[in-house]
């Protein structure tokens, strides 16, 4: 096969070579020929395939939605509105749009998540009288839980880290009255899928945020991970990885992968993107493509081949499904479903 290229390649050369004598034409069919033979050759490509909505799919859902999140059944996810629309508040919508419930219909911080079990979603109001709120779906009803923000689940479903009003971190048992302080200093806590650790950034007048992890029932802390790190973390589904956007003072953002027990390890997988979610049980790591710092397109990396592949030309936020090849999407006008 490769001699047939070569063979194809020198052909087409010397046919025009003959009505082309001066060296320069010379030096632009040798280009050319180049080219052709590299594009045979899957190693060689580009850090990002641009393949902008080619095999993908997109339905809307919608109308002036934001911020969407699946429940673990992947079957409802959780959504609110943009300042377009004329409600506000979190609801609840199948996986066709159709709108279930209204989970909260005044004013809220964009931390709603749903328990490991899909019983529960907690969120947070902001203000005086703001705290942590629990929505049961089996009785239909929220309620006051406890003074803060920034929820995320332990996996037992029974549990919660979040932040204080003073800038930390603490541990809660729901229905409890009693909270255990992990950090003086800490936000936008992430547990790992199996719930003994949480990931976490600490404030630095020097570097941003550091990217730690701690050992909740040790109460041990890995040293810094990562510098400017963004709050936007995800764990792999072994819990074995942290995946975080990296910013610099010259770069608007990167992917970087990260080993707590390997501190030094830190990999960037993707340039030029943030918001890294993980995808299809584990497959795929979905991403917002910037240009600048603006958001171009949905990216998508593939685990098992180290590849970066722009799925969609178009939208932000990605959630995607808990097990198939989709996710939903916001963009300008609302939500949409991505399938690819």
């Amino acid at each position: 096969m490769l001699f047939k290229i070569l063979y194809t390649a020198s052909s087409l050369t010397l046919a025009v070579k003959k009505r082309c004598y001066s060296a320069n034409c010379r030096i632009v069919l040798l280009v050319a020929a180049c080219c052709f033979l590299i594009s045979f050759f899957p190693g060689c490509k580009k850090d990002k395939t641009v393949n902008p909505n080619g095999n993908s799919e997109i339905t809307f859902l919608v109308q002036d939605g934001k911020l969407p999140v699946w429940m673990p059944d992947g079957i409802r996810f959780l959504h609110t509105y943009d300042e377009a629309a004329d409600k506000s508040g979190i609801y609840l919508s199948a996986a066709d749009g159709t709108e279930i419930a209204a989970i909260w219909e005044s004013g809220h911080n964009h931390d709603y998540s749903p328990s490991p079990d899909g019983r529960f979603i907690a969120f947070s109001i902001p203000g005086d009288e703001g705290g942590i709120y629990i929505y049961d779906l089996d009785g239909g009803n929220a309620a006051f839980e406890i003074t803060g923000k920034n929820p995320s689940w332990i996996a037992n479903s029974a549990e919660i880290v979040a932040e204080n009003v003073s800038g930390g971190l603490f541990h809660y048992v729901l229905g409890s009255e009693t909270f255990e302080l992990l950090v003086e200093e800490g936000r936008y806590p992430v547990c790992s899928p199996q719930g003994n650790d949480v990931a976490y950034l600490h404030p630095s007048e020097v570097y941003g945020f550091h990217l730690r992890v701690m050992d909740i029932e040790e109460l041990s802390i890995v040293q810094n991970l990562v510098s400017y790190a963004g709050s936007d973390m995800s764990w792999d589904r072994n819990g074995e990885f942290l995946f975080a956007t990296h910013f610099t003072p010259d770069n608007p953002g990167s992917i970087v992968r990260v080993d707590p027990q390997n501190p030094s390890g830190i990999e960037t997988i993707i340039s030029d993107a943030t918001t890294p979610r993980i995808a299809a049980g584990g497959e795929y790591l979905l991403a917002v493509d910037l240009d600048g710092d603006r958001a171009n397109g949905i990216l998508r990396y593939t685990f098992s081949e180290e590849r970066i592949t722009k799925i969609y030309s178009d939208g932000s936020f990605p959630a995607p499904h808990p097990t198939q090849n989709t996710a939903l999407i916001e963009k300008d006008d609302g939500i949409y479903l991505l399938a690819w």
